[in-house]
């Protein structure tokens, strides 16, 4: 049976809506609302694979540990998709940094630089460095720390903590 057309633009209107107030609250910081938002959206349209991106993405800064399930879970969905498989290594990168798992964040990252030689993202490869670096510091403060110079390893760490917040708040 045919959807009545009514019902087409009811539900569109709606998918807008929440995608706008998604958007809204995923700058705001408020990962929590936006779940609630990217959840309804993916519940109008249960096979959109854009919509289970969106729970990702999100759970990515509340949750980390099941947005990498969820997205690898999104790689079999994406098909030869490079633009999409390209923000799912970023989320995945991304997941895995905020669960404290650095190496495996750069290592999905390496990876996602050499699957597709001469089509390089330079998403992927910003966010590269920007971890390797995070590490390189964090293992300064650490060295400063042991070596008894307390008050510059705060500095160095009190940096860090900015830099993840930034980077946190820019994704």
């Amino acid at each position: 049976a045919e959807v009545p057309l009514d019902s087409d633009c009811k539900m569109l209107s709606e998918a807008e809506d929440l995608l706008k107030t998604w958007t809204i609250y995923m700058q705001r910081d408020e990962f929590h609302r936006a779940l609630q938002k990217a959840t309804a959206l993916h519940g109008l349209l249960p096979d959109a694979v854009d919509f289970k991106v969106l729970v990702a993405k999100t759970l990515v800064y509340i949750k980390p540990t099941k947005a990498v399930t969820e997205l690898s879970q999104l790689f079999h969905k994406i098909g030869d998709d490079n633009e999409k498989r390209t923000e799912l290594i970023l989320l995945q990168a991304k997941a895995h940094f905020f669960n404290n798992a650095t190496q495996e964040a750069i290592q999905i990252l390496t990876d996602g630089l050499n699957a597709a030689p001469g089509q390089e993202s330079p998403h992927l490869a910003t966010l590269q460095r920007q971890i390797l670096q995070f590490e390189a510091d964090k293992q300064e403060a650490n060295a400063l720390f042991q070596a008894g110079k307390s008050h510059a390893a705060y500095d160095k760490y009190t940096r860090l903590l900015g830099a993840t917040v930034l980077r946190h708040n820019k994704a």
